[in-house]
């Protein structure tokens, strides 16, 4: 026997939901891994602290395992744990929160990254940066001639920059006997490059 319309039209008011759907909200992916104690710490205690719950509940909140998962993990970079990553609704990265950190700069993490900036043009951004100079110091800007003599490197203390080659990045060997003197180490030329803001 078929339902009267006036009973489905009831029936389907009811099962609908009050008032305007609520917006979307931006993703919190928690990276962790079982056995990680700074991960089981960050959980017990910061993220169960009243102004860190309050900033939670802007956020679609989601643990991930970052030694199952990846392929999440590689595209937003994560390499420590526990990490926290910002996403927003257009699946752009928002920011990113490294290591363990208490309840009040982990609010203010969450406070600030809660709200997504507008977006520019109407192009839907790639949620895959490609990485740019500033973000990824290991490789050397684009459009920088190295001169001969020279590579990119790192060195304590200076940072990433131009390195002389002569410079022995590996430490002296120990003498063989223990009497004598290590050779003398030669002063380190880098030339670190900063950023010209204009």
């Amino acid at each position: 026997m078929a339902l009267p319309f006036s009973t489905l039209l009831g029936l389907a008011l009811a099962a609908a939901p009050a008032g305007p759907p609520a917006p979307p909200k931006p993703t919190l992916y928690v990276f962790g891994y079982p056995g990680c104690v700074y991960c089981a710490k960050l959980e017990a205690g910061p993220m169960k602290d009243p102004a860190v719950t309050a900033a939670l509940a802007g956020y679609r909140v989601e643990h991930v395992d970052g030694v199952k998962e990846l392929a999440l993990r590689e595209r937003y970079k994560v390499t420590l744990f526990p990490t926290l990553v910002a996403v927003g609704t257009n699946n752009r990265e928002l920011g990113q929160l490294v290591g363990y950190h208490d309840a009040p700069p982990l609010a203010r993490f969450l406070a600030t990254h809660a709200a997504e900036p507008p977006a520019v043009g109407t192009a839907t951004p790639d949620p895959v940066r490609p990485p740019k100079p500033k973000d990824d110091p290991t490789h050397p800007p684009p459009g920088l001639v190295i001169p001969k003599g020279f590579h990119w490197g790192y060195l304590p203390n200076v940072g990433w920059g131009l390195v002389d080659d002569k410079i022995d990045d590996d430490p002296p060997p120990l003498p063989a006997t223990g009497d004598e003197p290590p050779p003398p180490k030669r002063p380190a030329r880098a030339f670190p490059l900063h950023p010209t803001v204009g």
